[in-house]
């Protein structure tokens, strides 16, 4: 989020980033921005724990997902556990692939550094709607 804001030089607004231990001391400031950007807001939910902590706001505020909020979390939460209705777009990583590499180099390296990237996989679910964005209209 932080790289892309840079990359296109969009300032960097701190109220809107609200981190998992964040939003548990601070919910009435998390209630407040949704209040606020609600019908303008798409929440990038840092993981599940995230994900599970902003839907109880969400639906205490009667914000419906899509229409008035898109919600899209870098992690899969959809377990047999977790259903959250409607099911949350995600970018799923391949965290059990990433368990095993990581336990095979602690048990095979030399305390070497290794860095390894894994792909992720972007899952279309039904929390994210259209964006209906209109370019500014350039000033001559």
């Amino acid at each position: 989020y932080l790289s892309a804001l840079k990359t296109y030089d969009i300032p960097i607004n701190e109220d809107f980033i609200f981190t998992d231990e964040l939003l548990m001391a601070t919910r009435a400031k998390f209630e407040k921005f949704l209040i606020a950007a609600a019908s303008t807001a798409v929440i990038a939910a840092s993981g599940s724990y995230c994900t599970i902590l902003v839907l109880p706001v969400i639906a205490k505020l009667g914000l419906k997902i899509p229409d008035k909020l898109s919600l899209i979390c870098f992690d899969d939460i959809a377990t047999k556990d977790v259903q959250p209705d409607p099911p949350i777009t995600c970018v799923k990583m391949p965290l059990e692939n990433m368990g095993r590499a990581a336990t095979s180099h602690i048990i095979n390296s030399n305390n070497q550094i290794l860095r390894q990237i894994f792909p992720a996989e972007l899952v279309i679910r039904k929390s994210c709607a259209a964006l209906n964005y209109k370019a500014p209209i350039p000033v001559e």
